[in-house]
């Protein structure tokens, strides 16, 4: 290890030697004198809500998953659109809570037999499974 960083490493050309041999960042550039100063920040703009959905229009319901419970969690997602940023937490939270409900119904809940996958034959009952051997 030669105390260098490795040739085309992302980020070398922006890097000194510090006098103990350790590798820096290298200073930023100065702008030039005569550039023009940055300019000042901008207020940030309250656009109302349905505003948003007026430009982008309705907001279509999501598909149906086959779940009933998880359809009607997922349906709230819909009233995102008419509400302000900040209220979205609370419908993004009440959606999450419902789903790790639904989530912890199904792991109490009794595995449903599933038949087998293609080209899986299923034991005839009475019949012994023979091996090849």
């Amino acid at each position: 290890m030669s105390g260098e960083p490795p040739a085309g490493a992302p980020g070398t050309a922006a890097l000194d030697v510090a006098e103990d041999g350790t590798w820096r960042p290298a200073p930023a550039p100065r702008a030039p004198e005569n550039a023009p100063a940055p300019a000042a920040p901008q207020e940030p703009r309250t656009v109302p809500a349905g505003a948003v959905v007026a430009a982008l229009g309705a907001v279509p319901p999501p598909e149906p998953t086959g779940d009933e419970r998880v359809d009607a969690a997922l349906g709230r997602l819909v009233e995102l659109a008419g509400l302000p940023v900040g209220d979205h937490v609370e419908i993004f939270e009440e959606v999450h809570r419902g789903l790790q409900d639904v989530l912890a119904s199904v792991d109490q809940q009794t595995p449903v037999p599933r038949p087998p996958g293609p080209g899986i034959v299923p034991p005839r009952p009475g019949h012994a499974h023979r091996s090849g051997a």
